[in-house]
């Protein structure tokens, strides 16, 4: 069997090129690539870390701002009953005064109608 001159080109470049190989890493390689690797994971747990001290900076303001707002409401109710209180008594005084305005109208109309010295007879 005759080998053709591609066939013997093709094998010879598989061969050289299995020889051109890239090498190992060396040890130091290995160490910059896993410091490469530990700085990403620092950089994650940093930012990771942040994020969850804002949060809970975040969730102490809103507990705070939750009991404000609790105590407003409660501040706010008693403003809403007292407010109710003094319009019912209000509205208590203001019907007694209109009835003790009428009876004072109704007994000036009552002193104005008989004189206070009767006429005497002549």
């Amino acid at each position: 069997m005759r080998k053709s001159p591609l066939f013997v080109l093709v094998a010879g470049a598989l061969v050289l090129s299995g020889c051109a190989s890239k090498p190992e890493p060396t040890f130091g390689q290995l160490l910059g690539d896993r410091a490469s690797e530990y700085r990403s994971v620092k950089n994650d747990w940093q930012a990771g870390a942040t994020l969850k001290a804002n949060g809970e900076r975040d969730i102490s303001r809103g507990q705070s701002d939750i009991k404000k707002g609790e105590d407003m409401i409660k501040r706010g109710q008693r403003l809403v009953e007292s407010g109710q209180s003094n319009v019912k008594r209000g509205e208590t005084r203001v019907q007694q005064g209109t009835e003790r305005m009428q009876r004072a109208e109704a007994n000036y109309s009552e002193l104005t109608a008989t004189p206070a010295v009767p006429e005497m007879a002549q």
